[in-house]
């Protein structure tokens, strides 16, 4: 398991760092923006309550 750490915080995005790569999720669903694949990385509905809260 690797932690990320939010970068920012926008109206319609959270931008998180996991290692190396910075990911954007969309900050209504959690889901991985510009992912396609069936393995995608989301955000789970109560740490995206708390990421967008901070």
């Amino acid at each position: 398991m690797r932690l990320a750490r939010k970068l920012r915080v926008t109206r319609r995005a959270i931008r998180l760092s996991l290692g190396e790569q910075e990911l954007k999720f969309d900050r209504a669903s959690g889901e991985l923006l510009n992912g396609a694949a069936p393995m995608t990385p989301f955000i789970l509905p109560a740490e995206l309550s708390r990421l967008q809260a901070s």
